[in-house]
């Protein structure tokens, strides 16, 4: 039994990560971030074997196609306008018949926009620092997310509606929970 390799998206202070290596010890932990003072915060606590500052937005993924059994993003797609380019790298990187999931909040109304900035509200810096300004956060249509999800390859395997908390100011935020899986052509019915 190999261990699992997991790629956090968005792996912020790395406490995602943390619970995962509780669930199994030997998880091999990858993370990306935009920012350099969250890397910096979870280098200390040596969860990952390796960080890397990435745009989730723009940048391409700095690693190879099927690269690993899991991908994982928790409160990061809020930030994100183009989704589809997200979920096209993490789809990327994971290997055939490995597991993805991520959260976003989803559109309230009108299914004609992918994506549709919410309310401005206080944030952090690259560099991790709290700011009162302007921020702009992003809800997404969940039958948009299935597309791009879709077109990625990846077979859709649930949805589920939570309530998240905005950490830095305290409001209630609708979240979706997507999971799907990469398909694996070797598991394909044969026709």
């Amino acid at each position: 039994n190999t261990p699992p390799r997991i790629l956090d998206v968005g792996i912020g202070t790395g406490v995602l990560s943390e619970k995962c290596l509780s669930a199994r010890a030997d998880s091999k932990i990858t993370g990306i971030d935009v920012s350099a003072k969250m890397l910096e915060i979870c280098a200390a606590k040596n969860i990952a074997e390796d960080l890397c500052r990435v745009d989730v937005s723009a940048d391409w993924f700095p690693f190879e196609e099927n690269s690993f059994d899991v991908v994982m993003a928790a409160g990061v797609m809020e930030n994100v306008g183009d989704v589809g380019h997200a979920i096209s790298e993490m789809a990327r990187v994971l290997r055939p018949g490995g597991h993805i999931l991520f959260t976003y909040p989803p559109t309230v109304r009108g299914a004609e926009r992918e994506s549709r900035p919410m309310s401005f509200r206080p944030g952090r810096t690259d560099d991790g620092k709290f700011v009162m300004g302007r921020l702009t956060l992003y809800r997404h249509n969940a039958d948009k997310i299935a597309v791009h999800a879709a077109a990625a390859g990846l077979q859709f395997t649930g949805r589920e509606r939570f309530v998240g908390y905005r950490t830095y100011v305290v409001i209630k935020v609708p979240y979706d929970l997507f999971t799907a899986r990469k398909f694996d052509p070797k598991q394909a019915p044969n026709v």
